[in-house]
């Protein structure tokens, strides 16, 4: 029995001597510092690294329509559709206004298109939300008696994570020198737009809509 409790005891010190080491070590890898690397605070220019992304497709307007009788839409009829949701390119807050988020973006932008081979999305801070409203019809269509079309505007979308250069501060070097750290940070952008009508009962042409039908005749 004293055995045994000195075995539990010595099992429990030993756990208690381990479990501040492991939170520490979390805590550490919030930050990478590969190495010491000394840099000018005032000329350094941020790089990127470890662009990942997932891809999927976001409809930014949108409007449903089922039509009580024959209906035909001329080439060059407009369509104003419904304000759905805001798409965004853009990066983390956490990356500095004076890093540049724009230039940011745009770096990790061509990294990703080089990875994927995708060079659709854009490279620039913007959103979707000031986008026109407004679908014209590429082709004059016939809508039979009772059918369902979606009016819709979409974009590919990409979000994400990266990790990124910086010149830090270091208290121990001189006023303008730094140590240069990896931060990781997320982003996203959207490619350039698409917009049609897509009938409830026909198969879409393309992905996006696809996606505009598998929301809109849901």
């Amino acid at each position: 029995m004293l055995k045994s409790l000195a075995a539990a005891a010595c099992t429990s010190a030993v756990l208690l001597t381990l479990l501040p080491a492991v939170a520490s070590a979390t805590v550490a890898d919030q930050t990478t510092q590969v190495r010491v690397t000394t840099c000018d605070r005032n000329t350094y220019v941020s790089k990127v690294r470890t662009v990942k992304g997932l891809q999927s497709i976001g409809i930014s307007r949108m409007w449903v329509h089922t039509y009580p009788g024959r209906t035909t839409i001329q080439q060059g009829e407009t369509v104003e559709t419904d304000h759905k949701v805001t798409l965004t390119a853009s990066v983390s807050t956490t990356v500095g206004a004076s890093l540049g988020a724009g230039a940011m973006l745009k770096k990790v932008v061509n990294v990703f298109a080089e990875v994927h081979g995708d060079t659709t999305y854009t490279g620039s801070i913007s959103s979707t939300k000031s986008e026109t409203k407004v679908v014209t019809s590429q082709t004059t269509t016939h809508i039979p008696a009772g059918r369902t079309v979606v009016w819709f505007v979409g974009h590919k979308t990409v979000k994400g994570s990266f990790q990124y250069s910086a010149c830090d501060y270091a208290p121990d070097e001189p006023r303008d020198t730094g140590h240069v750290n990896w931060h990781s940070s997320r982003w996203s952008s959207f490619s350039i737009r698409e917009d049609g009508g897509q009938r409830c009962d026909f198969t879409g042409n393309t992905s996006v809509a696809r996606a505009a039908k598998r929301i809109g005749c849901s």
